[in-house]
């Protein structure tokens, strides 16, 4: 019985845990994050069509990512969407971090 109690007490806890870490201020900042690296690929990465839509797509998520963030309905939210939801900004925000990493500098010389 004490198994169950503890178990079931853990869960709980478990459950705050991830409440507290998945407020909607992560997002919030996350979203600011990966508009910002949006706004530095159009500057730095060269002009190649297929990307710049794709920047595009990702700049009008997160807009309406971050409307959705500022009203009560996202507070209402399932846990599982939100952990989903952090994995998929979590992987987008890596994937452009990724791809600014690649870019040839615009100069020759090393600095």
């Amino acid at each position: 019985m004490f198994k169950k109690l503890k178990a079931f007490w853990r869960q709980i806890k478990l459950q705050q845990r991830l409440k507290a870490e998945l407020k909607p201020a992560y997002f919030h900042k996350t979203t600011e994050e990966i508009l910002y690296l949006t706004r530095l690929a159009e500057q730095i990465l060269p002009p190649d069509e297929k990307f710049k839509s794709r920047i595009v797509k990702i700049r009008l998520e997160m807009l309406k990512l971050k409307k959705l963030i500022a009203e009560d309905e996202f507070d209402k939210l399932p846990l599982k969407t939100r952990q989903e939801l952090r994995k998929s900004l979590e992987l987008s925000k890596h994937q452009l971090e990724e791809s600014l990493g690649f870019v040839k500098p615009p100069t020759k010389i090393i600095q």
